[in-house]
């Protein structure tokens, strides 16, 4: 078993190149386990969670939640999920629930980072 999270999203890509949705689910969700707290493989994982949001089931929702919450935590990660945010009105809810339950201060930054985006 890879304890690499970037091993498990390419786990996780290939299952649904596959049409193993048990096998993605799977995959995601180790993925995020073995590196909760690294942003690249995060950022991975929230793109590829985006793209096939109705396949998710509680506990992958609950992943890509904690996934938003631990890069909303960072300067860098913060102004990337407003690029998100921006780039992606369809997924603007599930960012805003996340948001929301930040404190005030994280809560400011994003609205700035929103406000000061190039592509606002």
């Amino acid at each position: 078993m890879p304890s690499n999270g970037l091993a498990w999203v390419v786990r996780a890509q290939s299952a649904l190149v596959r049409g193993d949705i048990d096998g993605f689910l799977s995959d995601l969700k180790l993925s995020q386990r073995v590196t909760p707290n690294e942003a690249a493989k995060a950022r991975l994982r929230v793109i590829l969670a985006e793209a096939n949001m109705a396949l998710l089931d509680e506990p992958a929702r609950q992943a890509h939640i904690s996934d938003i919450r631990m890069l909303a935590g960072t300067t860098e990660g913060m102004r990337w999920i407003a690029q998100r945010y921006l780039a992606n009105p369809e997924y603007r809810e599930t960012i805003v629930q996340v948001i929301e339950s930040l404190p005030d201060e994280r809560q400011r930054r994003f609205l700035g980072e929103l406000k000061n985006s190039p592509s606002t």
